[in-house]
């Protein structure tokens, strides 16, 4: 089960051992798809390697849902908010809206994972298409070059 939240290390914060394993697994398997599910299209998810704002956002996602797994046996958006001393979802509104930006990670030019501006340098010609005339002799040229295939 792939998650952003290191689950030994993040099991050792809490101050009870009560806690079961099971609980926070489960709770760092939600923020990892909440985390994904929130920022697709907006960045390529899953984030590979793990940036450092990722991991702290899915660290306070998964304390919250924890901790409400532990109290209810359920979940909701509320019951995150008031457990976190920071909103993680505000925090995630804020990703996906591109109010915040992630240090390090290029975000996506379009909807989908295929375009997205990494690496990439735009030359434009200067030249306007309306003055383009076409040569005749390359064209003649292009057309012996596709018979000899």
């Amino acid at each position: 089960m792939a998650t952003y939240t290191d689950i030994t290390t993040f099991e050792q914060t809490f101050p009870e051992k009560s806690i079961e394993r099971t609980f926070v697994a489960e709770a760092a398997s939600i923020a990892y798809e909440y985390i994904n599910s929130a920022l697709d299209g907006v960045y390529v998810v899953p984030f590979t390697p793990t940036p450092s704002v990722i991991e702290k956002l899915s660290n306070l996602l998964t304390r919250s849902i924890v901790l409400a797994l532990v109290s209810k046996g359920t979940v909701t958006i509320k019951d995150i908010k008031d457990r976190s001393a920071i909103d993680p979802i505000q925090w995630l509104q804020d990703l996906r809206a591109r109010k915040l930006s992630i240090p390090g990670v290029t975000v996506l030019a379009a909807s989908g994972a295929w375009c997205n501006t990494a690496g990439q340098m735009h030359i434009f010609d200067l030249d306007n298409e309306v003055y383009h005339q076409p040569d005749h002799d390359r064209l003649d040229e292009l057309a012996n070059d596709r018979w000899s295939y």
